[in-house]
């Protein structure tokens, strides 16, 4: 989670103000206690942007790339907003006051020039920092491939006189001497090349990084873990392309992991990634079946249109699990994975493949009629469109992503294009990527690529059985449930395209809608689009998937995969342009789309941390406003920038003096407590994380504390000075806590007197506040 602030600085300047403001302001516990005496549903959209801000981690769709911004009135938010500010100490709530002023204009930005994200100058970006011209952005690139660089982990800033700074993502702030040609100047441009961006955000991700190491399970994650420190200390891509190599051979693990700058769906010329972080459990009972399939992989491979001089020669056989998401700390939650996203690396030891099983699980749950769809499909989609969608992501993730290769002079120029039944006449050269060619265009590409192919080899009947399917009728409506369901999204995804920007927001929906238009223009009554009253729906006819619709989705893969291999990169925009083209009749669809379209869930994510024993503990919350507000707290906390115990900001740059009090404070919201307390009692210090029995004249309280801090402070009597202590619950039950924001110093009892009259006093044990259990309210 710690990492994941870089998502907020990647999508735009206001978000991390934003993200910051709601942290102090709901610090206290305020959406338990607020009392708003305005209208309810001020306050319900109050919440709902609160949510819809911390689901997709910043004020644009994750799945969309459009911004957001309150359904009520600047006025009507800021009462709401007061209404919790009020309840919270002086130096909180001026600093969430304060944040306000900064953010409520941008937030309720919604002109054309921020409305989506995209390339500078067209859209809003956090990628590219100042005045970036798409000059600027080819010459960058054509330096960097010169030099051997990629830019996943980068960002570009340019200047006041016109340089140019690639800024690299390092926690160790250092500069790199420039690499440039003519006395300073590459094609009339100085460029610099920068590391330490996010240095300070990616500091607890080195240190989180570290103290994981004591936990690993073999030798390769040992190295897993050195690599990315290494990768986030220098920025040095090299290091994380180690980290992948040792993930992809990492086989079969319990726990599934994996984090760095990974996708690069948001940057407009497809380069640079956003960051993420999963974390995971193996669901071992759901893996059979995806282990099953990567077994007969190499038997499905040739089944696909292209010839075998278009495919890798040799299937290096991948891990393929069924996971539990634990924590996907990004702005959105994937329903599958394919990665690294290296191709040398993909060549050299395979990639790894995911299907994050409890997320599909939540994603089709409600009972309502599906738009668009004819009312005797109704109950098949509703009833199988989990199971179909299992089976698309299999194949799209394994086989859809898994196949297919690039082509480089040597290899190339042996090779017949099949789309021309000439020698091919493009390729890559050394240094560039599939994502430096075709740049914006590469995900939506690759996606629709990924999507064909599902549904291409989801007609096989060996791999419907494999997912449990036996009978023909089975079979049938899963094929059928999944070509319908491929349609149907190409309608949905309409919503995503911009007619003021004629671009396509979404690289899944982009490549769904091309898909949707192969469908249609397959012809013979295969696929069509019925006008009913105000709406549409989507007719298929499904006697023929197996030979109209599989026949042209077939021609449109070859091409697909052979223009990727080949670099053909103008040839490839025209067929993409062609096949997303959206005209009059398209816009008018989408006016039907947009008139029907339902809210879009957001996850709200589990919370763990290490208990007394030194196992897991994992806090769960409700789907709710509220379930979303307390895990946040529990992820993030307070800003380091924040005030914390409640100190108002000092003036003329004096210090003020803390002030102290005793343990009546220390209820189950408390947080920035000041206490001088005497130990009581200590559990052995064992484990990594013990307790400490600590006290005043008011009560007693756990603490939990490190294994080394146990063993320096288990006397009983021990005087303890705690700084900016707060609560955590765990199991119902109070634990004091002092993490890296605060400080525990051991005092004499002279020293404890200048901070606390007569220091803490005898301990009341009969009073144990963390005896008491407490139910905690949705």
């Amino acid at each position: 989670w710690e990492g994941s602030r870089v998502c907020l600085d990647q999508c735009a300047p206001e978000c991390p103000k934003i993200f910051d403001m709601f942290q102090i302001l709901f610090s206290n516990g305020t959406v338990n206690k607020v009392k708003f005496e305005g209208e309810a549903d001020h306050l319900t959209h109050f919440y709902n942007y609160v949510v819809a801000f911390y689901g997709n981690l910043g004020n644009y769709l994750s799945f969309g790339d459009r911004k957001f911004a309150p359904r009520i009135t600047v006025e009507e938010f800021q009462a709401v907003l007061e209404a919790h500010a009020k309840l919270l100490s002086g130096g909180l709530k001026a600093r969430a006051l304060e944040l306000w002023e900064e953010v409520k204009g941008p937030m309720y930005d919604v002109s054309a020039a921020v409305k989506e994200l995209g390339k500078p100058g067209s859209g809003q970006t956090g990628y590219y920092l100042g005045p970036v011209t798409e000059e600027d952005v080819a010459a960058v690139q054509k330096f960097m491939q010169k030099e051997g660089m990629e830019a996943w982990n980068s960002r570009l800033r340019k200047n006041e006189d016109g340089s140019l700074d690639i800024l690299f993502a390092a926690h160790i702030p250092r500069n790199k001497p420039p690499r440039k040609e003519d006395k300073g100047e590459f094609e009339g441009r100085k460029i610099s090349v920068v590391y330490g961006d996010y240095g300070e955000l990616l500091g607890p991700v080195v240190h989180h990084l570290q103290e994981a190491l004591k936990f690993v399970a073999n030798d390769t994650q040992a190295e897993m873990l050195k690599a990315y420190i290494e990768h986030f200390q220098t920025g040095e891509l090299e290091a994380h392309k180690e980290s992948q190599r040792k993930w992809v051979k990492d086989m079969g693990p319990a726990v599934e992991t994996n984090i760095g700058f990974i996708e690069n769906y948001r940057d407009g010329f497809g380069e640079r990634a956003e960051f993420e972080g999963l974390v995971s459990a193996v669901n071992r009972e759901q893996s059979k079946k995806f282990d099953e399939l990567v077994g007969r992989a190499e038997t499905l491979l040739p089944k696909l249109p292209w010839p075998k001089e278009f495919e890798k020669p040799s299937f290096t056989r991948p891990d393929f699990t069924a996971l539990d998401v634990i924590t996907f700390a990004n702005s959105g939650v994937p329903v599958g994975i394919n990665i690294p996203n290296y191709d040398e690396v993909r060549k050299e030891v395979g990639f790894k493949n995911v299907h994050l099983h409890n997320v599909l699980a939540s994603r089709f749950v409600s009972k309502d009629d599906i738009p668009f769809i004819r009312a005797e499909d109704q109950e098949m989609m509703k009833t199988k469109r989990t199971a179909s969608f299992e089976v698309q992501v299999g194949l799209h993730e394994l086989l859809g992503h898994g196949s297919g290769q690039l082509l480089y002079e040597e290899e190339a120029k042996k090779v017949t294009n099949p789309l021309t039944g000439k020698p091919c006449e493009s390729w890559y050269n050394q240094g560039q990527t599939w994502s430096s060619v075709f740049q914006g265009l590469a995900s939506s590409w690759e996606e629709c690529r990924a999507e064909a192919v599902g549904i291409y080899l989801g007609v096989e009947r060996d791999v419907l059985e494999i997912f449990g399917f036996k009978t023909k009728e089975e079979q049938d409506d899963i094929i059928y449930c999944n070509w319908l369901q491929m349609a149907h999204a190409g309608v949905v995804g309409l919503e995503f395209y911009s007619p003021e920007h004629k671009r396509w927001g979404q690289a899944h929906m982009h490549a769904r809608f091309a898909l949707l238009n192969v469908m249609i223009r397959a012809g013979e009554g295969f696929c069509e689009l019925e006008t009913k009253g105000d709406s549409v729906e989507v007719k298929m006819d499904r006697s023929k998937i197996e030979t109209v619709g599989k026949k042209a989705v077939g021609d449109f893969l070859m091409k697909l995969n052979v223009l990727k291999a080949t670099a053909d990169v103008k040839a490839g925009e025209e067929l993409f342009g062609d096949m997303t083209k959206v005209d009059d009749g398209w816009l008018k669809t989408r006016d039907i789309v947009l008139a029907n379209k339902k809210p879009r869930p957001v996850y709200v994510q589990a919370h763990t941390e290490l208990n007394a024993s030194g196992g897991v503990d994992c806090l769960e919350f409700k789907a709710d406003a509220k379930g979303m507000i307390a895990s946040m707290q529990y992820h993030f906390g307070l800003p380091k920038r924040a005030p914390r115990g409640g100190a108002a900001p000092a003036q003329d740059g004096a210090k003020k003096k803390a002030r102290f009090g005793s343990l009546k404070g220390c209820k189950p919201d408390a947080q920035g407590m000041n206490l001088v307390v005497a130990v009581v009692s200590a559990e052995d210090p064992t484990d990594a994380i013990t307790e400490l029995k600590v006290g005043d004249s008011f009560g007693v309280v756990t603490m939990k504390c490190k294994k080394e801090e146990a063993a320096a402070w288990r006397e009983p009597g021990t005087l303890l000075l705690l700084r900016n202590a707060h609560v955590r619950m765990f199991k119902g039950h109070i634990r004091l806590i002092v993490d890296q924001w605060g400080k525990v110093q051991k005092v004499t009892a002279e020293e404890a007197e200048e901070f606390v009259k007569g220091g803490p006093g005898e301990p009341k044990t009969a009073n144990d506040l963390s005896a008491t259990e407490y139910e905690l309210k949705g």
